[in-house]
């Protein structure tokens, strides 16, 4: 994908976030080309996290339709709830199907920086392959855009 762009992957490509997740992930899939439609959604359990396990289950029935998933975006503070995705749970999805795992922590990235939450909440996030977080927003909040995107 990184020399021969994105279909040279030889099928439908497909990427999957949670129905929590920002819009910028369907904006994005938008301006690559990609389509809303293969931007998909999947629900969330009680807490607002992706479920790893029907995460799973749409990889595979793509998969089985000719499809060729690539990417799951991951999101560290979701907009409405809050909610941290599990990361170690869908990076174990992304292993198994050879799929990019991307954290989105512009809202809940500054976690990184507490002792006491990160653990629990961003457990598994050095084994993304790319990580955005906007320190702005919790760190000495500042009127200033200071995003960062860490590969």
């Amino acid at each position: 994908v990184k020399t021969e762009g994105i279909f040279a992957i030889g099928g439908q490509p497909v990427a999957y976030c949670s129905a929590g997740a920002h819009y910028s992930y369907t904006k994005a899939a938008l301006v690559v080309g990609l389509g809303s439609n293969n931007m998909v959604e999947i629900p969330m359990d009680s807490r607002g996290r992706m479920r790893a396990d029907l995460l799973q289950k749409r990889v595979a029935e793509d998969l089985a339709a000719g499809k060729k998933p690539f990417f799951v975006g991951a999101t560290a503070g979701t907009t409405v709830m809050g909610a941290f995705d599990d990361i170690e749970a869908l990076r174990e999805v992304c292993d198994k199907f050879g799929l990019w795992l991307h954290v989105d922590g512009a809202w809940g990235g500054a976690v990184l920086l507490s002792p006491k939450y990160k653990k629990a909440l961003l457990s598994g996030v050095d084994k993304a392959d790319s990580f955005c977080w906007n320190p702005h927003k919790m760190v000495a909040s500042r009127p200033y855009h200071r995003p960062y995107r860490l590969v």
